[in-house]
Formats: structure tokens, C-alpha cells, sequence
């Protein structure tokens, strides 16, 4: 898998970095070959109906195969995986010539999608979904894409502008906060009857700031992870 990976992988060009956002739980960003990542997408069950939903409104499958290069994805939420970002950068944006018939179509299945600005807003019985393209630059979201069509800078997240260089020596990265999927746990435990030992090991994993894994050229893969507090000893931590 790996090997197949690195094949299909190039070396990330930190066109998106300025979208991994403080906000964001889960931010990853990769270089990768659209037709490639279509394929594999089309394997997971889940991934291939909600692509399926999409696809009675646009031709999604069209629009991923014309992705060639920087790929970034954000989580706004820890628990709600319906809600996301995604941007792409685009070898072709010959399928936009094609959004009349799209929207000509989707009438019959009670779907409508306007255009606001560089944006088009889709609507769905049960997704509302904003995507535009600008430069050649491909952003999907259930939020505003305007700061991310436009690349506004906004709060960074520390992690990932720590490691920018790094970033553009991987092929696939991506960061975790562990701070917000943690913490909630840690202030409801006692609530909940969790053990005092329960208690105890959230807290010490509450002291885990982010935990990064990026693959790296010849199939190597980097786990880190960092403390919120710089000074102290992972390991010490960890044995606690």
C-alpha cells in the first residue's frame, strides 16, 4: 500500500497551508494525482455513496480526476465528520464549462445550486455544500470558501506553521489536536463515572498538544508527538 502510495504521491507544495486553521481538529494536506485518489476513494463504502449523493447534482468524479497537485483537508469538529473542507489544486478547470447542464439535471431530483460570487451554493434534503474554483485552485465546504478560495490568512494553527518545512518534504501529512478531542473527555469523566485510574490516565493524555504523522519519499513514515508544555518529558509523561 505503501509502496502504490509513493508512487501516486508527490512532494507537497504548501499551496494550502494558510487553511490549517486553529480551528480545525483534524487538518491533512498531500500531493496526489486525482485519477489515482478517485480510485481509492471509490473503495470505501461510505466515501462511495456519499459520492454517489454528490453526483446527482454535480459531476464530482470529473472534478476529482482534474485534481493534480496539493490536496488539503480540515475538520472543523472532533465529532461531527459532516462538516469539512477540502482544497485542490487542478491540473484543468474544463469541467466548469459543463455547471449549466448540471444545474439543467438536477432539477429532477429536487436539487438546486446558484451562484454567489466565485461560489456555488448546492443544496441537497440533506447536505448543503459551497464550492467554487479560483486560479485553478478547487475549494468544497459546508462553511464560507471565500477565505479559502482567496487564501486569507487566518489564526494558524502552531503545529502545522511550526512545521512548514517539513510539510514540503512529505508526501501525505497531517496533524491532530489532541487538546480538543481530549479535553471534553477529561471534563466530563468525572460526570460519568469513569474510575479514578480513568480519570488519571485522561489527564496525563490531556498534556498531549498534537500528534503529527507525515509519510515521508521511500515509504517512511514519521509519527511525532507534542506536549502542551515544550519543557517537559514525553516519555516522563507518558509513564506517569
Amino acid at each position: 500500500m505503501l509502496r502504490e502510495a509513493e508512487k501516486n504521491f508527490h512532494k507537497i507544495n504548501g499551496d494550502y497551508l494558510d487553511t490549517a486553521v486553529d480551528k480545525f481538529p483534524v487538518w491533512a494536506c498531500m500531493g496526489v494525482n486525482g485519477e489515482w485518489l478517485l480510485s481509492k476513494l471509490k473503495q470505501d463504502t461510505s466515501i462511495k455513496q456519499m459520492l454517489f449523493m454528490i453526483e446527482r447534482g454535480i459531476d464530482i468524479e470529473a472534478i476529482i480526476r482534474a485534481i493534480d497537485g496539493d490536496v488539503a483537508v480540515g475538520l472543523p469538529s472532533a465529532t461531527n465528520y459532516s462538516d469539512f473542507m477540502v482544497c485542490g489544486k487542478l491540473k484543468n478547470d474544463d469541467f466548469l464549462a459543463d455547471v449549466p447542464d448540471w444545474q439543467a439535471g438536477m432539477k429532477d431530483y429536487g436539487i438546486s445550486m446558484n451562484k454567489k460570487g466565485d461560489n456555488y451554493h448546492l443544496q441537497t434534503d440533506d447536505m448543503n455544500i459551497i464550492w467554487g474554483v479560483k486560479d485553478k485552485n478547487l475549494a468544497f465546504s459546508t462553511f464560507d470558501t471565500n477565505v479559502l478560495l482567496n487564501l486569507t490568512p487566518t489564526k494558524a494553527n502552531e503545529v502545522v506553521k511550526a512545521d512548514k518545512d517539513e510539510i514540503k518534504n512529505s508526501l501525505a501529512y497531517m496533524c491532530v489536536d489532541l487538546q480538543s478531542i481530549i479535553t471534553p473527555f477529561v471534563q466530563l469523566s468525572s460526570a460519568i463515572g469513569i474510575s479514578p485510574e480513568g480519570i488519571a490516565i485522561m489527564k496525563v493524555c490531556s498534556k498531549f498538544k498534537a500528534m503529527v504523522v507525515s509519510l515521508k519519499p521511500e515509504s517512511r513514515i514519521e509519527i511525532k508527538v507534542e506536549l502542551d508544555d515544550d519543557k517537559e518529558n514525553f516519555l516522563k509523561t507518558l509513564l506517569k
